[in-house]
């Protein structure tokens, strides 16, 4: 049914991005951000999802040293959260995700 095929669509990004966590607590980055990337991918318009599913990459990219490619993402994710009209969610991020001394980018 059509309501099925929503409903899949709906979830597939957050089983993603739950599996994608699952991998990154066992220590398995690189298989945690191809999960992250086809949540992503599958997130397609929903900014709420992308938010999160950003920032959880941009975690786990900190985590593996990559700070400037989680830099890009933890932006991108304040964007959708921003758009979304999370600005509480906002300022969560960039102060006490992103160092201060890394950002340099307003809203």
């Amino acid at each position: 049914s059509t309501l099925a095929k929503y409903a899949t669509d709906n979830i597939n990004s957050k089983v993603l991005l739950l599996q994608g966590e699952m991998e990154a607590l066992h220590g398995n980055h690189e298989e945690s951000m191809e999960l992250f990337q086809r949540a992503l991918e599958s997130a397609e318009e929903g900014l709420l999802d992308k938010a999160l599913i950003g920032e959880q990459v941009g975690l786990t990219l900190r985590l593996c040293g990559k700070e400037d490619l989680a830099l890009d993402y933890l932006e991108d994710c304040c964007a959708s959260y921003r758009a979304w009209g999370a600005l509480i969610k906002v300022n969560h991020v960039k102060g006490t995700v992103i160092p201060e001394a890394i950002y340099e980018w307003e809203e």
